[in-house]
């Protein structure tokens, strides 16, 4: 883990744009932004930490498996969305964009 937090902290050192960054880890990434913290890494002014998922304790038919929790997470932020978009105090900040074809 360390190896792969140390590659984190030289893409941010590499490829910054100016600015100060935070990080942000979900699942096993919420250890890699945790080992990042320890590197004091001087670019990266916060750290968020969404929760960590181990497969130690649990059986393969109940683990929370991220392509099953994206889908969760899909349906919540669709739902916020529409809710956005019904209301005109909301939606005024979202501004229509597509992808170029």
């Amino acid at each position: 883990m360390t190896i792969a937090a140390n590659d984190i902290a030289t893409f941010i050192d590499k490829f910054t744009n100016g600015k100060s960054t935070i990080v942000y880890g979900m699942s096993y990434g919420t250890g890699l932004v945790e080992r990042l913290m320890h590197l004091k890494t001087q670019k990266v002014i916060g750290d968020v930490l969404d929760g960590f998922s181990t497969t130690s304790a649990t059986t393969k038919n109940k683990f929370p498996f991220i392509s099953v929790s994206n889908l969760d997470f899909g349906e919540v932020a669709d739902t916020f969305l529409d809710l956005c978009v019904a209301d005109d105090s909301r939606s005024r900040h979202f501004k229509s964009k597509s992808l170029p074809d």
